[in-house]
């Protein structure tokens, strides 16, 4: 169903079963089924010569299954994740570096020691930015002695940060933007705590145990 449609679908089925789960995973069927008719039309008009309508209906009902697989996984998520806050998944025990440190020594005492896949980067005790191991992988191995946290952490910034008050779904979309994976949780211009999409979908993988979902 296109998506307008497929809203409107929705709103039926969840006005009628007063579940916005059920109501989602029925049109999302539908939704799928209908990109997978189209998907077909466009496969067999490339059979039969009718190459660009074939491409076109074989893109919309692509498109069409995309939305609809989202639609379903966004509803679940809110669903799970509902209520839940940073402050309750967060880790509070932090182990941050200093920034002089050099990269060869960083690997050695923190990554290998800790095994954690980012610390946080700090000068005189104040917080700079957050030095992963994907940053230090880009550097080449004979200029770890003489390279520092510093000079690859991701510099702090509002797309590295949040607050120990927000939802769980903020902390989610903020961290699939920033290509780090995790945030630094911040009060009072303080780091009290970190999160990872790990934390999140720990919760999430128990949650759907529990629920048998």
């Amino acid at each position: 169903l296109p998506p307008s449609r497929g809203r409107i679908f929705r709103s039926i089925l969840w006005n009628y079963y007063k579940d916005i789960k059920k109501a989602t995973a029925i049109a999302s069927a539908f939704g799928k089924g209908f990109a997978f008719f189209l998907m077909g039309i466009g496969f067999l008009n490339l059979f039969t010569g009718l190459v660009i309508p074939g491409i076109w209906f074989i893109f919309i009902g692509f498109f069409l299954y995309e939305a609809a697989s989202v639609s379903y996984r966004q509803i679940i998520i809110k669903k799970m994740l509902g209520g839940v806050k940073v402050d309750h998944l967060m880790t509070k025990g932090i182990i941050s570096v200093e920034a002089n440190i050099k990269l060869d020594k960083l690997i050695d005492d923190y990554f290998f020691r800790y095994r954690h896949a980012a610390f946080p980067v700090v000068e005189d005790d104040v917080l700079l930015g957050l030095a992963t191991l994907h940053n230090v992988k880009d550097v080449k191995r004979e200029e770890w002695p003489k390279t520092t946290a510093k000079d690859i952490m991701v510099p702090l910034g509002n797309e590295l940060i949040i607050s120990k008050n927000a939802h769980a779904t903020e902390a989610m979309g903020k961290m699939a933007n920033n290509g780090v994976g995790r945030l630094l949780v911040i009060e009072n211009s303080k780091m009290i705590g970190i999160i990872s999409q790990k934390d999140i979908m720990r919760l999430f993988k128990f949650k759907t145990e529990i629920n048998g979902d």
